[in-house]
């Protein structure tokens, strides 16, 4: 007999919410900081949390060089600076 025979029957519920975490520090390096014409430089992360992919994308400097988003390989196309920038894409559960 779920109630017994002096209570009734009683439940509760409550509302659970599953939320991501934020990822650690994500650090971004080069093989080298100082690129010759026509040469290159590979990028490379390291931090992060999770599974997440890395993509690189150019934040200033386009006259400059190119990055290959996915490899993170920079370019040297003329003198001056570029900045590339680093993401790491969040994981699912």
């Amino acid at each position: 007999m779920p109630g017994g025979s002096n209570y009734l029957d009683v439940s509760a519920s409550i509302a659970v919410t599953i939320a991501n975490q934020a990822q650690a520090a994500l650090t971004l390096s080069a093989s080298s900081t100082q690129i010759a014409m026509d040469s290159t430089s590979a990028l490379s992360v390291t931090g992060g949390s999770g599974t997440g992919s890395v993509t690189y994308a150019l934040v200033s400097g386009a006259p400059y060089c190119d990055v290959d988003g996915v490899t993170g390989i920079v370019t040297c196309k003329a003198i001056g600076a570029c900045t590339v920038n680093a993401t790491k894409a969040a994981s699912g559960l």
